[in-house]
């Protein structure tokens, strides 16, 4: 499986190209919704060096080992501790066979154990590849074959898995085949190029598709990525499937940050009052929503999001009646796009003035090391108004 280059999409720029020194940066969705950048202005170079996934995590265990790293309403793991996990699973892999560049799918919802799991098939050499148990059985069947992975490992809670294909292990089997717990694996290390991850789109385009991200397209949402800084005392909230995008930038901009992963039930994450509470008592600094989700919340209780410091809002148009009501309450307040062969996410917009009913939201510039063009069917830059290609190229 080749990693994925480049996405695109159809729309119009609202600027016309200059020289070749403009790009014009839009949704799929809403032709209004555009912003334009000189491109020495937005495209920030490489930051991420010869990224590796795994040697983040391990560097933010060595840095920050007391820290929380994943919270859950019945416990908590330090960065010590899911070092320990996470080690232990990847030594578990490689005693069943799991060698450097395997492709691992993981069957099950996001928990302690999904982290630990993710994180251990990483440090094996290996790329994850998440499974929403609860998707129609024909749709798992048709990934399954799509993507061929080397084993399925069934998490915890998922009681039945009724597909044939391949070869499965349940999560305590792969901890149970560790002889001891390890120190930090020698390994070759993961090189920029190598996939750490695999996803399959929703298909609402057509028939849905086996996505390979690589390790340096999920390192630029993690460090200088030029949108937001997440600290140690960052508490991200964890509210995504694992199998959707928007949970690898729920996860890798807190783990290689030192920051903790708070992983919130269902029943409370769509139930505005409840989730009210809970962002408040757990002390909550950074959500991310998809933006129906978002609508839903905020048109119920938009004062939810007080003292959250990073809110970011992606997946179709956001309107601006209903984040006029939130603006207030968050300290930063930011709208994206990205598609999931972009690593989830491509552009940033943050929100800081007030809004009128008729301005369209722009999805805004390219994040560090991602550059974003609109061309026609000859690869040239379109004119105002014009519908074209959106071609997003992650370094």
């Amino acid at each position: 499986m080749r990693p994925c280059g480049c996405s695109r999409s159809r729309h119009a720029p609202s600027i016309a190209p200059r020289s070749g020194r403009w790009m014009g940066v839009s949704s799929d969705y809403d032709e209004g919704s555009v912003i334009s950048m000189r491109r020495e202005e937005v495209n920030h170079g490489s930051r991420t060096g010869n990224a590796d996934l795994a040697a983040m995590f391990e560097l933010a265990v060595r840095r920050y080992p007391a820290r929380p790293a994943v919270c859950w309403d019945e416990g908590s793991l330090t960065y010590a501790e899911l070092g320990v996990l996470a080690r232990k699973f990847a030594c578990g892999l490689r005693r069943q066979g799991v060698a450097s560049g395997a492709v691992v799918a993981l069957v099950g919802e996001r928990g302690p154990e999904a982290c630990a799991a993710l994180l251990g098939i990483l440090l094996a050499g290996g790329a994850y590849f998440p499974i929403d148990p609860g998707l129609p059985a024909s749709r798992i069947e048709a990934m399954v074959d799509d993507v061929a992975p080397d084993l399925t490992v069934i998490l915890p809670g998922v009681e039945i898995w009724d597909s044939e294909r391949g070869r499965h292990v349940r999560y305590a089997d792969v901890l149970g085949a560790a002889e001891s717990v390890p120190g930090p694996l020698v390994t070759h290390g993961n090189k920029s190029g190598d996939i750490a991850y695999v996803m399959c789109t929703s298909g609402s385009t057509g028939r849905p598709k086996a996505v390979a991200v690589t390790h340096r397209g999920v390192a630029r949402l993690s460090i200088d990525n030029g949108f937001w800084e997440i600290t140690p005392e960052d508490r991200v909230l964890h509210a995504s499937t694992l199998s959707f995008d928007a949970s690898t930038l729920e996860l890798w901009s807190a783990f290689p940050n030192g920051a903790c992963v708070v992983i919130v039930e269902r029943d409370v994450l769509i139930s505005p009052p409840a989730l009210a509470e809970w962002i408040s008592a757990r002390d909550v600094s950074v959500v991310i929503l998809t933006t129906g989700l978002f609508h839903h919340l905020a048109r119920e209780n938009p004062v939810l999001f007080s003292g959250v410091r990073w809110l970011l809002v992606a997946g179709e148009a956001l309107r601006p009646e209903i984040a006029r009501r939130v603006l207030p309450y968050p300290e930063h307040f930011i709208n994206g796009y990205g598609p999931c062969e972009g690593s989830c996410l491509a552009t940033t917009y943050e929100i800081e003035d007030a809004l009128a009913e008729t301005v369209d939201i722009p999805i805004g510039t390219p994040i560090s090391d991602t550059d974003c063009h609109v061309l026609d069917e000859n690869f040239e830059p379109v004119p105002e108004g014009r519908v074209g290609d959106q071609i997003q190229f992650p370094h």
